[in-house]
Protein backbone atom coordinates (compact mmCIF):
# COMPACT_ATOMS: atom_id res chain seq x y z
CA UNK A 1 0.00 0.00 0.00
CA UNK A 2 1.46 3.20 -1.15
CA UNK A 3 1.28 7.05 0.79
CA UNK A 4 -1.93 7.68 -1.58
CA UNK A 5 -3.67 4.88 -0.75
CA UNK A 6 -3.11 5.03 3.07
CA UNK A 7 -4.54 8.59 2.58
CA UNK A 8 -7.45 7.03 0.56
CA UNK A 9 -8.33 5.07 3.26
CA UNK A 10 -8.06 7.09 6.04
CA UNK A 11 -10.14 9.74 4.62
CA UNK A 12 -12.75 6.66 2.95
CA UNK A 13 -12.85 5.68 7.30
CA UNK A 14 -13.70 9.22 7.68
CA UNK A 15 -16.30 9.80 5.54
CA UNK A 16 -18.52 6.31 5.89
CA UNK A 17 -18.41 6.99 9.78
CA UNK A 18 -19.53 10.70 9.51
CA UNK A 19 -20.60 12.02 6.27
CA UNK A 20 -18.01 13.79 3.65
CA UNK A 21 -19.47 17.09 5.09
CA UNK A 22 -18.86 16.46 8.58
CA UNK A 23 -15.38 17.67 7.96
CA UNK A 24 -13.78 20.64 6.29
CA UNK A 25 -10.46 20.14 4.13
CA UNK A 26 -8.34 21.40 7.06
CA UNK A 27 -9.72 18.77 9.63
CA UNK A 28 -9.15 16.21 7.43
CA UNK A 29 -5.23 17.43 7.38
CA UNK A 30 -5.20 17.70 10.59
CA UNK A 31 -6.71 14.26 11.28
CA UNK A 32 -4.17 12.68 8.75
CA UNK A 33 -1.57 14.62 10.29
CA UNK A 34 -0.16 15.57 7.20
CA UNK A 35 0.91 18.93 5.63
CA UNK A 36 -1.05 20.99 4.20
CA UNK A 37 1.16 21.29 0.97
CA UNK A 38 1.34 17.50 0.83
CA UNK A 39 -2.94 17.53 0.62
CA UNK A 40 -2.96 19.96 -1.82
CA UNK A 41 -0.19 17.83 -4.14
CA UNK A 42 -2.78 14.68 -3.83
CA UNK A 43 -5.64 16.53 -4.52
CA UNK A 44 -6.20 19.76 -6.76
CA UNK A 45 -9.66 20.37 -4.98
CA UNK A 46 -12.45 18.54 -3.03
CA UNK A 47 -14.29 17.68 -5.89
CA UNK A 48 -11.36 15.78 -7.08
CA UNK A 49 -10.28 14.14 -3.31
CA UNK A 50 -13.76 12.78 -3.21
CA UNK A 51 -13.66 11.21 -6.61
CA UNK A 52 -10.28 9.68 -5.73
CA UNK A 53 -11.71 8.59 -2.29
CA UNK A 54 -15.04 7.01 -3.59
CA UNK A 55 -12.85 5.65 -6.61
CA UNK A 56 -10.62 3.56 -4.25
CA UNK A 57 -13.39 2.71 -2.06
CA UNK A 58 -14.80 0.74 -5.52
CA UNK A 59 -11.62 -1.22 -6.00
CA UNK A 60 -11.13 -2.08 -2.87
CA UNK A 61 -15.05 -3.56 -2.55
CA UNK A 62 -14.10 -5.41 -5.81
CA UNK A 63 -11.00 -6.66 -4.26
CA UNK A 64 -12.95 -8.10 -1.02
CA UNK A 65 -15.48 -9.58 -3.42
CA UNK A 66 -13.27 -11.61 -5.57
CA UNK A 67 -11.68 -12.59 -1.81
CA UNK A 68 -15.08 -13.01 -0.76
CA UNK A 69 -16.28 -15.64 -3.62
CA UNK A 70 -13.54 -17.63 -3.31
CA UNK A 71 -14.03 -19.39 -0.56
CA UNK A 72 -17.48 -20.01 -1.87
CA UNK A 73 -18.56 -23.73 -2.58
CA UNK A 74 -21.42 -23.20 -4.95
CA UNK A 75 -23.10 -19.90 -6.72
CA UNK A 76 -25.91 -20.07 -4.52
CA UNK A 77 -23.66 -19.59 -1.21
CA UNK A 78 -21.76 -16.68 -3.58
CA UNK A 79 -25.25 -15.05 -3.68
CA UNK A 80 -26.00 -15.02 0.01
CA UNK A 81 -22.21 -13.94 0.83
CA UNK A 82 -22.90 -11.10 -1.25
CA UNK A 83 -25.65 -10.12 0.01
CA UNK A 84 -24.81 -10.19 4.02
CA UNK A 85 -21.48 -8.18 2.66
CA UNK A 86 -23.68 -5.96 1.36
CA UNK A 87 -25.85 -5.73 3.98
CA UNK A 88 -23.23 -5.19 6.80
CA UNK A 89 -21.18 -2.56 4.66
CA UNK A 90 -24.99 -0.60 4.56
CA UNK A 91 -25.31 -1.19 8.46
CA UNK A 92 -21.59 0.16 9.00
CA UNK A 93 -22.25 3.26 6.51
CA UNK A 94 -23.41 6.44 7.74
CA UNK A 95 -26.39 7.59 5.56
CA UNK A 96 -24.15 11.51 5.45
CA UNK A 97 -22.32 9.60 3.16
CA UNK A 98 -24.32 8.75 0.50
CA UNK A 99 -26.80 12.01 0.92
CA UNK A 100 -23.90 14.27 0.36
CA UNK A 101 -22.48 12.47 -2.43
CA UNK A 102 -25.87 12.83 -3.95
CA UNK A 103 -26.17 16.29 -2.90
CA UNK A 104 -22.64 17.86 -2.80
CA UNK A 105 -20.74 15.92 -5.43
CA UNK A 106 -23.41 15.03 -8.28
CA UNK A 107 -20.88 13.57 -10.87
CA UNK A 108 -19.44 11.37 -8.12
CA UNK A 109 -22.41 10.14 -7.15
CA UNK A 110 -23.09 9.31 -10.77
CA UNK A 111 -20.38 6.97 -10.83
CA UNK A 112 -21.04 4.40 -8.04
CA UNK A 113 -24.31 4.83 -9.95
CA UNK A 114 -22.60 3.49 -12.87
CA UNK A 115 -20.16 1.12 -11.13
CA UNK A 116 -23.31 -0.17 -9.21
CA UNK A 117 -24.98 -0.91 -13.05
CA UNK A 118 -21.92 -2.46 -14.78
CA UNK A 119 -20.39 -4.27 -12.10
CA UNK A 120 -22.23 -5.23 -9.52
CA UNK A 121 -24.94 -6.26 -12.43
CA UNK A 122 -22.21 -8.14 -14.12
CA UNK A 123 -20.81 -9.80 -11.06
CA UNK A 124 -24.10 -10.67 -10.30
CA UNK A 125 -25.53 -12.18 -13.83
CA UNK A 126 -22.87 -14.36 -13.95
CA UNK A 127 -23.61 -16.03 -10.27
CA UNK A 128 -26.82 -16.45 -11.91
CA UNK A 129 -25.53 -17.92 -15.01
CA UNK A 130 -23.02 -20.04 -13.54
CA UNK A 131 -25.64 -21.71 -11.26
CA UNK A 132 -27.90 -22.14 -13.98
CA UNK A 133 -25.55 -24.21 -16.20
CA UNK A 134 -24.37 -26.01 -12.66
CA UNK A 135 -27.56 -26.92 -11.87
CA UNK A 136 -28.62 -24.64 -8.86
CA UNK A 137 -31.20 -22.75 -10.65
CA UNK A 138 -33.80 -23.40 -12.85
CA UNK A 139 -32.76 -23.19 -16.84
CA UNK A 140 -35.85 -20.87 -17.51
CA UNK A 141 -35.32 -18.23 -14.79
CA UNK A 142 -35.85 -14.71 -16.08
CA UNK A 143 -32.38 -13.21 -15.38
CA UNK A 144 -32.99 -9.50 -15.44
CA UNK A 145 -35.99 -9.81 -13.16
CA UNK A 146 -34.02 -12.10 -10.67
CA UNK A 147 -31.17 -9.67 -10.42
CA UNK A 148 -33.10 -6.61 -9.97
Amino acid sequence: MNFLDTILGEILKVFRQEGIEANSDDDLISRLDIRQGTYRELFKDRNEMVRQVVLYDMQEQEKKDQQMLQNAVNPVEEIFLVLQQGIKELRQLNPAYLADLQQHYPEVWQLVVEHLNTYNYHLDLDILNRGILQGYFRKDINLQLVRR
